[in-house]
């Protein structure tokens, strides 16, 4: 995967890429990053780099770690107006700031490892969180 240049948009989608995340430190005027069924896996990186960034798409990878990493990463979350993470291998509770978001957010957050100890959210129009739990066998 080559190293993205400096542009306001990048997307990266159904290439096979690589296993490793390119190298985006010098994206400041980054508005779309679209890496959609890359094959990445690991960390989601920092991407405080990236202050307009408002359309985020990561979908379809093996993106690993807690929800509240990815709460931390992202300098402004209000800028994030679309946000799709959908099945990756995050895992923990989904931040109050998403479920705090309104139909001029678009989030998907479904198929993910997410704890069954915490209450999910209603799906809505704009936000999926469609088995978003781990499944736990309950049989006595």
């Amino acid at each position: 995967m080559k190293e993205a240049n400096d542009s306001s948009s990048r997307s990266i989608s159904d290439n096979g890429g690589g296993p490793v995340f390119p190298n985006l430190t010098n994206m400041k005027i980054m508005r779309r990053l679209m890496l959609r069924s890359c094959n990445l896996s690991g960390p989601i990186p920092d991407l405080k780099a990236m202050p307009v960034l408002n359309i985020l798409d990561l979908s379809f990878n093996r993106l690993e770690g807690s929800f509240t990493d990815v709460d931390t990463m992202v300098l402004d979350p209000d800028n994030l107006q679309y946000l799709y993470l959908t099945s990756n291998l995050l895992t923990g509770s989904i931040p109050q700031w998403i479920k705090d978001k309104d139909n001029r957010y678009q989030i998907d957050v479904s198929y993910n490892n997410f704890s069954k100890d915490f209450e999910p959210p209603k799906c809505s129009e704009y936000l999926n969180v469609f088995r978003s739990s781990s499944a736990q066998n309950n049989s006595g």
